[in-house]
């Protein structure tokens, strides 16, 4: 029955999009996969309050807006706070609705650095032996299609369940199966599509994703594209313009790490981490 009802795309996107909007239990995850991803992420700095950074307590600035988060970062300076983390959503928010060529995109942009550098230059004044460190965990690149794999899966290989199960954000696919046989099928599938292509043992290793628990097969879109209709999000919201996440080393999805000790270098997102913690001397 819950398999079923995931053919009902109507019925399915708004019931999803009914509970991802009321009732904020889960991710907005297919009925037959339910039982799967019970457990929803969680942003780190996404609540008001103190938290550890690299084993340090610091006081978070984070707001409905990011004109708001600015000002609580500003008042927590003049209170005399010496370790404030301001956590921003605005440029990714903006850039998945008009990519990172639009208008709003770069005004957004501009606002953010004005503001950032105020903070800084307000910083340095209350603690001039104090550290300033900008980082951008991902960049935006533009989205240019849309593509399906969900739907035809599901006719060559039958409805998720016991034999296989899928599960796939805008960017990452993931598989599950009970043989050899029926991954077989499916990576031979998977691996005619030009613009997908599957992350190897030696990215596995890299990326610290080699437990099978986390797909015995995993692809990603190479930059451009999106998975459309995809686990998460619901598609009566329509299509993205922007998304992060992409593996290829393009400069726009990178990270950036602008500090006093390293000013406006470009690093590896998934290494922004390690680059502050080696930064810091930690």
């Amino acid at each position: 029955m819950k398999n079923s009802l995931d053919q009902i795309d109507t019925l399915n996107n708004l019931y999803r999009a009914f509970e991802r909007k009321l009732t904020k239990k889960h991710d907005n995850i297919p009925f037959g996969e339910r039982a799967f991803f019970e457990c929803k992420g969680k942003y780190k700095f996404m609540e008001s309050g103190e938290c550890t950074v690299f084993g340090k307590k610091v006081v978070k600035a984070y707001k409905k807006t990011a004109e708001a988060s600015f000002d609580e970062a500003e008042e927590q300076v003049t209170r005399g706070e010496k370790g404030i983390v301001v956590v921003l959503e605005i440029l990714d928010h903006v850039g998945h609705e008009v990519g990172s060529e639009g208008t709003k995109y770069i005004n957004a942009a501009k606002m953010v650095i004005e503001r950032t550098k105020k903070l800084f230059n307000h910083f340095k004044e209350k603690n001039p032996d104090g550290t300033c460190i900008l980082i951008s965990d991902h960049g935006m690149g533009d989205v240019l299609t849309g593509v399906d794999v969900l739907n035809p899966m599901k006719r060559l290989f039958g409805l998720p369940g016991e034999k296989y199960q899928v599960y796939n954000d805008s960017l990452y696919l993931r598989i599950w199966a009970d043989s050899n046989d029926m991954l077989l099928k499916i990576g031979s599938y998977l691996n005619k599509i030009d613009c997908l292509y599957q992350i190897d043992e030696s990215n596995r290793q890299k990326n610290g994703v080699t437990k099978h628990e986390l797909g015995d097969l995993i692809y990603v879109l190479k930059n451009g594209y999106y998975f459309n209709p995809n686990c998460f999000g619901v598609s009566l919201r329509g299509g993205v313009a922007g998304l992060h996440g992409y593996m290829e080393p393009l400069d726009q999805v990178s990270g950036i790490l602008v500090t006093e000790f390293g000013s406006g270098e470009m690093i590896d997102a998934m290494n922004v981490f390690n680059t502050v913690r080696d930064a810091i001397g930690k």
